[in-house]
C-alpha cells in the first residue's frame, strides 16, 4: 500500500514538473525579447530617417523561407541579393556557417504569430491591425527577428515584395549587411 503511495505522488510530482515546463516554454516564445525589439527599432529608425512605416500588429509566421537556410540555401541567397548590401559573398559565407543556416532554418520552422507590442517600439513604427485590406495595401509584415549572437535575420513582406534582412551588430547598434528577395508571384 506505501508503495503504491509513493509511486502515486512521483507519478503527480512528474506530472507537475512536465506542465511547469511546458508552460515556461510557451511563455518564452509568446513574447519578443528586447533584443528582438532592438533589432526591430534600430532597424526602421534607420529606414525611415523620419516617415513612419506602418506594421501589421503580429508577426508572420510563414515557414516558405526556410529554403533559404539549408545547405544549398547559400546558393539561392546569393542569387537573389538586394540593396543594402555591404558585406562580400565572402563574408556572407563565414557569417551563415551551417551550424547558424540549421539555428536559422529550426527557429523558422517553429515560429508562431506573436503579438507586437506597440510600447516597445519607436516613434518610426506604427502598428495597426489590418493588412490586406483598401487602404492597408502599405502596411508591412515582419517576422520575428532571429538573434544568434551578433548575427540577426527577419523577413519583412509587403504588397509586392519579401525581403530578408541579415543585420549585424555593431558596438550597441543593428545595421543591415546583407538583404536578399524571396519574390512573391502575384496573380
Amino acid at each position: 500500500m506505501r508503495k503504491n503511495k509513493i509511486d502515486f505522488l512521483v507519478y503527480i510530482l512528474f506530472a507537475i514538473c512536465v506542465c511547469h515546463c511546458s508552460l515556461a516554454q510557451k511563455e518564452n516564445n509568446s513574447k519578443i525579447s528586447r533584443q528582438e525589439y532592438k533589432v526591430l527599432n534600430d532597424f526602421f529608425s534607420n529606414l525611415n530617417q523620419g516617415s513612419k512605416t506602418r506594421i501589421y500588429c503580429k508577426t508572420f509566421f510563414d515557414k516558405g523561407w526556410v529554403r533559404y537556410f539549408n545547405e544549398s540555401g547559400m546558393t539561392l541567397i546569393e542569387s537573389e541579393i538586394g540593396t543594402p548590401t555591404t558585406i562580400s559573398f565572402e563574408s556572407l559565407d563565414s557569417m551563415l556557417t551551417k551550424k547558424r543556416l540549421s539555428k536559422i532554418a529550426s527557429q523558422i520552422s517553429i515560429s508562431r504569430p506573436i503579438k507586437i507590442n506597440q510600447k516597445k517600439l519607436n516613434e518610426s513604427i506604427e502598428l495597426v491591425d489590418k493588412y490586406d485590406e483598401e487602404g492597408y495595401l502599405n502596411v508591412r509584415r515582419i517576422s520575428r527577428p532571429i538573434i544568434l549572437d551578433d548575427l540577426a535575420i527577419f523577413r519583412m513582406l509587403s504588397f509586392d515584395e519579401a525581403p530578408i534582412f541579415i543585420m549585424k551588430k555593431e558596438k550597441d547598434n543593428w545595421e543591415v549587411v546583407y538583404t536578399f528577395y524571396d519574390w512573391l508571384i502575384l496573380e
